[in-house]
């Protein structure tokens, strides 16, 4: 009986040993790890040692889910909130160009403290000279924390930066396009949210005003916005170039295919056959379509030589801008379709 006491004894110090030991350990992880160094597998963006320990009591502040705002429709409650910050001086990092062309357009320039490094945004003269954190597409998460900024303005391309952020206790906000009307809106959410808002109205009028006179004489014809030839993908109808076409008047052939750029194949393309075909980004000319697609010869399109380059990149914008392009390019039409 003494014997079975000792080993039962014996048993139960070893179990108490390893949860001390276990305990131990974990405590010396968490003292040791109290910031990850990779802050976002998902987009990749990483602090230094030295960058981690000064920022390390904002690390670990608490913070609302509520500070991710997608101003995807009229959000006014948000723009409340976040109007009194964004109305002081160098308060905001922009990374959206097509924001940072409106807070321009309506007088709220002061309000950016800095953008991604980035050529072309207007107004060049101004915008060349502004605070540079990293790219468009890979901002720099050590530039923009250290700048302390109250809030900062995403896109799809940096998205990945809004958990990191919020753990220093910066809010995010993201303004989506994929019509002309986003754009409007857009304009009217960041006059509110820099109180601009007499400002953004007269912007945002002028803009609809010239949606209105490119909508009141519709080209009247079938097209397609060609993304790229292999494989070949296009402009669904839930994105701004796709909103362009139906704008000038012409129908989109992939308007009610699911996705944003979705791969179509040669039967469905041909079975539309439509009368203008647009292409741009990834495919250089029609040869290169053809060189794709030899059965391409038998749409309409190409037989009638109704096969239109247009500048990408400043059509994905999403800024007011866009809209005297747009203007032009119905004009073009006017004059070259056959």
């Amino acid at each position: 009986m003494k014997k079975l006491f000792v080993v039962v004894m014996a048993i139960f110090w070893a179990i108490g040993a390893s949860a001390w030991a276990a305990q131990s350990k974990d405590s010396k992880i968490s003292k040791d790890f109290n910031i990850e160094s990779k802050v976002d597998s998902k987009a990749d963006f990483t602090l230094d040692s030295k960058t981690s320990a000064n920022l390390d009591s904002k690390a670990n502040a608490k913070v609302d889910s509520k500070d991710f705002i997608t101003l995807a429709s009229n959000d006014s409650k948000a723009l409340k909130t976040d109007s009194k910050v964004a109305k002081n001086k160098g308060t905001m990092v922009v990374l959206d160009p097509a924001s940072i062309e409106i807070l321009y357009m309506i007088g709220a320039e002061d309000s950016i403290l800095a953008i991604p490094d980035m050529k072309n945004i207007e107004p060049v003269e101004k915008t060349s000279k502004l605070e540079k954190v990293g790219t468009f597409t890979n901002p720099n998460l050590e530039k923009i924390v250290g700048l302390k900024p109250k809030i900062v303005v995403i896109t799809s391309y940096s998205v990945g930066l809004k958990d990191s952020l919020e753990r220093y206790g910066i809010k995010t906000i993201m303004l989506p396009v994929n019509s002309l009307k986003s754009i409007h809106d857009n304009i009217l959410k960041l006059g509110e949210l820099t109180g601009k808002s007499e400002n953004a109205k007269k912007v945002a009028a002028d803009f609809n005003a010239k949606v209105e006179q490119i909508k009141a004489d519709p080209i009247g014809k079938s097209g397609v916005f060609i993304y790229s030839g292999t494989p070949l993908m296009v402009f669904g109808g839930d994105t701004l170039p796709s909103d362009v076409l139906e704008t000038i008047g012409i129908k989109n052939i992939a308007k009610d295919v699911v996705g944003e750029k979705p791969i179509l194949n040669t039967e469905y393309l041909i079975g539309k056959n439509p009368d203008i075909i647009f292409y741009g980004l990834r495919v250089k000319d029609k040869d290169e379509l053809l060189k794709a697609n030899a059965a391409f010869k038998h749409l309409k399109a190409i037989k009638n030589g109704n096969v239109y380059h247009l500048e990408l990149h400043a059509l994905l914008r999403g800024s007011p801008s866009i809209i005297d392009q747009v203007l032009q390019i119905k004009e073009d039409l006017r004059k070259k379709i056959k």
